[in-house]
């Protein structure tokens, strides 16, 4: 079996985004409050954001999928796969993937105390910035759970939203509120076996209805911006 080498950022700054790729808008979409809540983006256009979970199966084939579709994914990384899984994660951030704050060891929130909240956030935010370059900038509670001390805590580490969801894979199924998407939705994917199968799913349903992929970090102006997506009209 011949190894690929992994993708390199001098690689993808010369890759422009695919037809599925909407522009990064030249003004940021403003978010109300400190540390918001959010499961969607707040616009009129047709474009939905696309964050995975936890990182514990790597398949290479997503690697090749994205040097086909060049989309923009949001990654949201427990601290032993970020460690464990650098080469593969760096490919992907490589081809415009970021990689984002879902805790150390995946606990629900709501659970914890304002220490252990802040530890769980804090610590993996150092994790993803000593292994990729960047701080987090957003914190995804795993299993959607949360509370008052965590916006605080997620404030305290330097998150400026907290990320939830308006639509889920599961085994080849795609669940949203509503039955269909809206502009702006949020889904939610996982680094699990059928993880390709889903992104296929959610990109057919997308093509038929009109909508393209953002890189949710450039349209609520929370990171820096990418190579592959500049910032347009």
């Amino acid at each position: 079996t011949t190894t690929r080498p992994a993708t390199t950022p001098s690689v993808a700054a010369a890759i422009r985004p695919g037809p599925m790729a909407a522009p990064s808008p030249a003004t940021p979409v403003r978010l109300a409050g400190s540390t918001p809540v959010i499961d969607h983006v707040p616009t009129d256009r047709k474009v939905i954001f696309l964050g995975i979970d936890d990182g514990l199966v790597r398949d290479p084939e997503l690697i090749e999928l994205l040097r086909e579709e060049r989309i923009p994914l949001t990654l949201f990384l427990t601290s032993e796969p970020a460690k464990d899984g650098r080469d593969f994660f760096r490919a992907l951030v490589a081809l415009g993937a970021t990689v984002q704050d879902h805790t150390v060891t995946h606990p629900k929130m709501s659970t914890l105390g304002w220490s252990d909240q802040q530890k769980q956030i804090c610590s993996q935010a150092t994790t993803v910035a000593a292994n990729y370059g960047v701080r987090p900038t957003l914190f995804r509670p795993p299993y959607g759970e949360w509370n008052e001390t965590t916006r605080g805590t997620a404030a305290a580490c330097g998150q400026k939203a907290i990320i939830l969801w308006r639509g889920a894979t599961n085994d080849g199924r795609l669940d949203i509120v509503g039955g269909q998407f809206h502009p702006g939705d949020i889904l939610l994917l996982h680094f699990r076996k059928d993880l390709i199968e889903n992104l296929h799913l959610v990109l057919q349903d997308a093509r038929e209805q009109g909508y393209r992929i953002g890189r949710l970090e450039d349209w609520i102006g929370t990171g820096p911006t990418h190579p592959m997506f500049p910032r347009g009209g």
